[in-house]
Parts: C-alpha cells; sequence; structure tokens
C-alpha cells in the first residue's frame, strides 16, 4: 500500500494471496510493482486519487474482485504486457482515471474485460489497449 504522496518500490516481489488489492496506491501516491506476482488476491491493482503504478510484464491469476484493475480520479495504471488467467472482470476506469493495457494477454475472463470501450476519451478516463 503506498498512501499520501508516499513511494513504494515492489518490483519482482511476491504480492500473493491478499485480501482486498495486492497493489494499492492512493492520494497523489506511486507504486512499483514490475514483473511483480499479484495473483490470488480479490483485486490486483488499485489506483485512486492522482496515483500512479507501474505493472509492466505482471502476472495476476486466479482474482476473486469484480474489477482486477481499477483507477480512478485521474490515477494511472501502466499494466503493459500483464498477463491475467482467471478473473471476473478486467479493467475499470472512472473518474477520468488511465490505464494502459497494451499487449495485455488475459484468459479464463468470466464477465467483462473493459468497462468503457478501449481508446476512447470518455468523461469515465481513457484505456489504451
Amino acid at each position: 500500500m503506498s498512501r499520501h504522496i508516499s513511494r513504494v518500490s515492489a518490483r519482482s516481489a511476491d504480492i500473493t494471496g491478499c485480501g482486498d488489492a495486492a497493489a494499492y496506491a492512493d492520494r497523489v501516491s506511486s507504486m512499483d510493482v514490475r514483473h511483480a506476482d499479484l495473483s490470488g488476491s480479490f483485486r490486483a491493482i488499485v489506483a485512486y486519487n492522482a496515483s500512479t503504478v507501474t505493472a509492466n510484464e505482471t502476472v495476476a491469476n486466479n482474482l476473486t474482485g469484480f474489477w482486477a484493475i481499477d483507477s480512478r480520479e485521474g490515477s494511472v495504471v501502466n499494466c503493459r504486457d500483464i498477463k491475467i488467467d482467471g478473473a471476473n472482470s478486467v479493467f475499470n476506469i472512472e473518474d477520468g482515471g488511465t490505464i494502459i493495457a497494451v499487449g495485455a494477454v488475459l484468459e479464463n475472463i468470466a464477465k467483462a474485460v473493459y468497462s468503457k470501450a478501449p481508446n476512447e476519451l470518455t468523461s469515465e478516463g481513457v484505456i489504451y489497449n
């Protein structure tokens, strides 16, 4: 967890089996979880209130929450080349969130992949794919 203008570097870390979110950044915070394993959690990545998460080439399997990756209130999640096997829904943006999901490898997704159409700027934000 990274909150209140803080930074966390957890590159290549084993962050598995978390109850709510494996990587959580809030209130203008920054988190680096590139190449990390975020599997077995409720949600993989959450970024709120102008925060940033870098999660390139991260693995996040067997997620049980509704959205695996959630970006809101002007936050940015860069999860280029992420690999997800087993999730309900994947990419969610709200209130100006941004998700970079180019090259994502997704398997066994039960419901929705995107909360909004990719590559279309809306008031909710944008999901690049």
